[in-house]
């Protein structure tokens, strides 16, 4: 390598070396000042990765050691009060055995009693408050029992007691739903958006409403997700059959119909009547009744711009013996009628299904002759016009139950409800429904009419007579004359459930004693109910032979039971303290697993930063030779 003035290669290679170096003895120096083997991910990135997620596990572990520990003092604190239970209850024998003697009289008995009923009346206050952390442990459980579409013990007329699935009634995909025990007599509407992944549930009683985001991945074979509405009192159980993907609205009166009926003004017919002497002076569609459900269900929308032919002559016109409508077919059922003097004539259309309606032409004079021919058409406004898709379809907004259980209503009857609207009179518009022999009217106390003479969304409150009502909102995008009558029909209504409070006799714990969320990271404990129902020993005296006789049958039960409830307790006890040893040792290797990822070898790194050190220093001292390798060029210019 030659040597110049310009270039000092050497002095670069140098350079270069001690950055090396340099930059050695600085991570090696991070490492041993951190402890860590990778301060930087760029030192081991997958040492890091698997690293953190070992030191997640053994946190997780260290809490279900504590979890588990806690249980075990519960349990403990649990079979403390047993076995005084326990004690009392062969006092109470004692006692029993005493007073069935027959060389006692009954004054001693009293005094015996007087014994018995206060160790029964301990009985009742230790299962009463023997408590961990504010949970009673021997009281028992109050649960919720919940049904859906009807509310659980009551006797309102119309009730209809049968249960339905949550996936019948809500939709694929949701397989429980529970309630807490302050949820009361709520009924529940359910809308998912899946765009957000927000599930919202309100409480259409009390108005609770709260909103829950479910997670990102589908919901795996076999799997469930429970999402919990603290707020409102429930949860639901998902299963994989739920679409996230998929916007549901349960309540929000799915495949609502709204029909506009009496009254309506028909066009006239495109041709002359062709009647001597006759005039059409008025067409209009009247009677409408549309009570087809399910499949059958028809609205009059459906028949705005449809086409009816006439045809015969004066003594014998008729209207087209049938119209296919939305793939259904109306017969008319009415014979062919005289024209030869003025009036009204009725051709009534029946499918079959529960939906009618009739065409009425009003004629003045009197026909002598002719031939009826043209058509008459049906407008595409007939009266006023209700929202029938859309955000701002129907929907019911509120409920409001009796207070009282005999007058409850089963508000899952509401699906397919058919509303009569009128406007009878300016500016108030009044609506009426029977369902299941219940009227519910807005004229009865605590119900409400609105404006359907004017657009925009409206509010119609229907209560019956005995305090229950329901508020329905609906949008009307034309204005309704006054006289004009429509309908609202409710369609599938979705989830109403209710709730029935209930003590049972178990108080389940589930204690967390793995980082999961599988069914084997935790520990179901269920502690039976102690108190004096329970036991059986409820109601017991020994005021007299047979009396203490009974209460011995019973006392021999209970201890029975005690020893039962211990012994449950102590195989709980056994497999926490197993639990919390496996704990123990899958913390201690995991954190071995974790220190030899992520500890730093302080001698072996020791060494490697006095080798950098050394190089270092070195690499110093012969930049610094080299750094003076042109200095020696000026000799050869001397």
């Amino acid at each position: 390598m030659p040597i110049t003035f310009n270039t000092n290669l050497a002095a670069l290679g140098a350079q270069r070396n001690i950055g090396i170096a340099s930059n050695a003895a600085s991570s090696s120096l991070s490492k041993l000042s951190s402890g860590s083997r990778v301060p930087q991910a760029k030192d081991d990135a997958a040492a890091l990765a698997v690293g953190s997620k070992l030191k997640g596990e053994v946190a997780g572990l260290t809490q279900a050691g504590n979890n588990a520990a806690q249980a075990i003092s519960l349990l403990q604190i649990a079979d403390g009060a047993l076995s005084t239970v326990g004690d009392i209850v062969q006092r109470m024998k004692t006692l029993a055995t005493q007073s069935s003697s027959g060389q006692l009289g009954n004054s001693e008995r009293v005094l015996l009693n007087q014994e018995y009923t206060a160790l029964s009346n301990e009985i009742a206050r230790i299962s009463a408050t023997s408590n961990f952390n504010g949970t009673t442990l021997l009281a028992g459980a109050t649960t919720v029992s919940s049904r859906f579409n009807s509310l659980a013990a009551f006797t309102g007329t119309g009730a209809n007691q049968n249960d339905t699935s949550a996936a019948n009634i809500m939709g694929p995909g949701f397989t429980s739903a529970t309630f807490n025990s302050n949820f009361g007599n709520g009924v529940v509407r359910v809308r998912y958006e899946a765009a957000s992944r927000n599930m919202t549930v309100t409480d259409l009683v009390s108005q609770r409403t709260q909103t829950v985001q479910l997670s990102a991945p589908a919901i795996a074979a076999g799997a469930t997700e429970t999402v919990n509405f603290g707020t409102v009192g429930v949860s639901f159980t998902l299963n994989t059959n739920f679409d996230k993907a998929a916007n549901i609205a349960t309540n929000a009166v799915n495949s609502a119909r709204v029909s506009v009926g009496n009254g309506a003004v028909l066009t006239t017919p495109s041709a002359s009547l062709g009647l001597t002497s006759v005039t059409a002076n008025t067409i209009t569609l009247e009677n409408i009744a549309l009570t087809g459900t399910g499949t059958n269900r028809f609205s009059t929308e459906e028949l705005a711009g449809v086409t009816v032919a006439l045809s015969g002559a004066h003594t014998a016109v008729q209207l087209a013996s049938t119209i296919v409508v939305g793939g259904r077919t109306f017969n008319n059922t009415s014979a062919a009628q005289t024209f030869v003097s003025a009036g009204a004539f009725n051709y009534n259309y029946n499918d079959n299904a529960g939906n009618t309606f009739t065409i009425r032409i009003t004629t003045t004079g009197n026909a002598s002759g002719g031939t009826a021919a043209g058509n008459i058409t049906i407008p595409t406004t007939m009266g006023g016009r209700i929202e029938n898709t859309g955000l701002n379809r129907p929907e019911v907004t509120g409920i409001t139950n009796s207070g009282t259980v005999a007058n409850q209503f089963n508000w899952g009857n509401l699906t397919n409800a058919r509303i009569a609207i009128n406007a009878a009179a300016a500016a108030t518009t009044g609506a009426t429904v029977t369902i299941g022999g219940v009227a519910f009217s807005t004229a009865n106390a605590g119900g409400a009419t609105a404006d359907t003479t004017t657009v925009g969304l409206k509010t119609l409150t229907l209560a019956d007579a005995n305090g229950n009502a329901f508020s329905v909102r609906f949008n009307v995008t034309q204005a309704f004359a006054n006289g004009g009558s429509g309908q609202i029909v409710l369609g599938e209504f979705g989830a109403y459930v209710a709730a029935n409070s209930a003590t049972t006799n178990t108080t389940s714990f589930d204690f967390k004693v793995g980082t999961g969320t599988s069914v084997n990271d935790n520990i179901t404990v269920g502690l039976s109910s102690s108190t004096l129902a329970a036991l059986g020993l409820s109601g017991l005296d020994v005021l007299s032979v047979a009396n203490s006789n009974t209460a011995i049958a019973a006392i021999n039960s209970a201890i029975d039971s005690v020893s039962s409830r211990r012994a449950d307790i102590g195989a709980s006890q056994s497999r926490l303290e197993f639990a919390t040893n496996n704990i123990n040792v899958a913390i201690e290797n995991a954190t071995a697993a974790t220190s030899a990822l992520l500890d730093v070898d302080v001698s072996s790194e020791i060494t490697e930063f006095t080798s950098k050190q050394v190089l270092l220093q070195a690499g110093v001292s012969l930049l610094a030779q080299a750094n003076q390798q042109p200095a020696l060029l000026l000799r050869l210019l001397q």
